[in-house]
């Protein structure tokens, strides 16, 4: 099965579609070959059969559509963070943890996405929703490169919980936004090919892999939450994944 996925995906979900080394292989289960793409490249890439799955994502800002002839699992929601440094956070009063207001930051620097990505597209938008527009002082497509510039006091960024450092990562504060960004995450395949057994198995597999409820609600150094789940945690589809959605032509 040929599979394109976003690198954070890639990075982080994808590696799930192998065999732990330390037990044994499903004889049943699809060889797996995986290619890191953007979701406008994977979606090309899928429309001209040169993968069968394509794992994308859409933001709350920047709603994406179906394409024709697609149809769609829908996996998880996940927050978007603002990511500063720590001394940053404590020069504005900003407790571990918090929800910050964009607009408050409106005169720091800004790190951002490569501008051919969705991803700087919805760091525009939320910051202009927020009434200003950032000033970048570096841009790179990687989110890592980003977070290793925030560690350096060089400037802030807006990061989904996906492509955030593991856990503990030094120089990083991490906050909650107080007007929420959500990036969905989903898997696309032909329409027609997700009763294939390869397709059906990979899809289930992304399903089971997927962040299960509270999975990320607290941001990294953040004090311990409250039972309750809070709103723009990170959010299964369903137990399962949800039901496919169609595009307007079979492929």
């Amino acid at each position: 099965m040929r599979v394109a996925a976003f690198p954070s995906a890639a990075r982080t979900l994808l590696p799930g579609l192998w065999p732990d080394p330390g037990g044994s292989a499903d004889p049943d289960a699809p060889l797996v070959h995986l290619v890191a793409h953007e979701p406008e490249q994977a979606e090309r890439a899928l429309a001209r059969h040169e993968v069968d799955i394509a794992v994308t994502h859409s933001y709350s800002l920047l709603p994406r559509p179906l394409p024709p002839g697609c149809e769609r699992r829908d996996l998880f929601d996940e927050p978007v963070y603002l990511v500063l440094h720590p001394a940053e956070a404590a020069d504005r009063g900003l407790a571990p943890g918090a929800a910050a207001d964009l607009a408050a930051f409106a005169d720091l620097p800004w790190l951002l996405p490569g501008p051919d990505t969705a991803c700087h597209e919805m760091a525009q938008r939320a910051c202009g929703a927020a009434g200003f527009v950032p000033r970048p002082v570096a841009v790179a497509s990687d989110f890592a490169v980003l977070c290793a510039l925030v560690a350096r006091r060089a400037g802030v960024a807006l990061v989904p919980r996906l492509a955030l450092p593991d856990p503990g990562a030094p120089g990083l504060s991490v906050h909650p936004l107080r007007v929420p960004v959500r990036r969905s995450v989903h898997a696309l395949h032909r329409a027609g090919t997700g009763a294939y057994p390869g397709t059906r198995q990979v899809l289930e597999r992304l399903a089971a892999l997927a962040p299960g409820p509270g999975s990320g609600t607290a941001p990294p150094g953040a004090p311990r939450a409250e039972p309750a789940v809070p709103p723009g945690a990170l959010r299964p589809a369903s137990a399962a994944g949800s039901p496919a959605r169609t595009g307007a032509a079979a492929a």
